[in-house]
């Protein structure tokens, strides 16, 4: 899913960002107070981190990025919005996972291999291979071949713009219709979970931990977020599970790099804190 930031200009590099802070800031002339929950390890064993709606219509892949394998801590930012700052309307703001220490230096948003606004690869992308012609010679085209080959990569480009390819003002986001985010590891969702047809008996709503119940127990993260188990986890393979901010919507992955240019976190931003119009 794509998000424009024609309608919000200066997001991300503008305005109020907040993601893992603390304190109070003012918000469109109301105070607003921040807090950090801490939401337990997540397994990243396969470097490919996925945000996606579990519990909406299956019908959004989810939106990934390249990270290094690992386990990482995942802090959720809260907003209090009430505008009394006495915790009576506490709105999920970020949803972030922490790779390494360090101080923000700068942040873009990701692309599904890393890659920040400017284009700007990280380190994990993969490095495309030449291969040589095995008989050490090119193949002679005629100009019908080349005019045809025009044609197939006319044809090709077209095929892209249908998948849905970037055009420039566009993000890669996270399409949420069931008000909840989950980040999981994509090769353990894959390998561990159910035929999709059976999460909602066997998984969300059936099972020895329902995730419903797990996620509504102010006992397990707090309410409206829990660190669940993977069915079948044999290796602490789990996914975090949030409430996402003010419902559904799309959102996007921002990065945080250190003065280094590493990447230091990546984060869901749930646009509760921001300028976006």
């Amino acid at each position: 899913m794509f998000l424009s930031v024609d309608e919000q200009p200066t997001w991300p590099f503008g305005g109020i960002w907040a993601a893992l802070g603390e304190g109070v800031i003012e918000l469109a002339g109301k105070p607003v107070g921040l807090s950090v929950v801490d939401c337990g390890e997540l397994s990243v064993a396969s470097g490919h981190l996925l945000a996606i709606d579990l519990f909406g219509p299956n019908e959004d892949d989810g939106l990934g990025v390249r990270v290094p394998p690992g386990r990482y801590p995942v802090r959720l930012t809260l907003a209090d919005v009430s505008g009394r700052l006495d915790g009576s309307n506490l709105v999920e703001a970020y949803l972030s996972v922490v790779l390494g220490d360090g101080e923000e230096s700068s942040r873009r948003v990701l692309g599904p291999e890393g890659e920040g606004d400017d284009g700007a690869p990280l380190a994990l992308e993969d490095e495309a291979e030449e291969v040589d012609d095995p008989e050490g010679e090119e193949d002679p085209e005629s100009e019908e071949d080349l005019e045809g080959d025009e044609e197939e990569d006319d044809e090709d480009d077209e095929d892209d713009d249908e998948e849905g390819d970037l055009v420039e003002g566009e993000f890669r986001a996270v399409a949420v219709d069931s008000d909840t985010v989950a980040l999981v590891d994509e090769d353990a969702l894959v390998s561990l979970m159910p035929d999709p047809s059976a999460w909602e008996d066997d998984v969300f709503a059936g099972g020895p931990d329902p995730w419903y119940d797990v996620l509504d127990d102010p006992d397990e993260v707090r309410e409206g977020a829990a660190n669940v188990e993977l069915p079948g986890a044999e290796r602490g393979e789990n996914a975090i599970l949030c409430r996402a901010g003010w419902g559904d919507g799309r959102y996007p992955f921002v990065g945080s790099f250190d003065e280094s240019g590493d990447l230091i976190a990546v984060h869901l931003d749930l646009q509760v804190v921001g300028t976006f119009e």
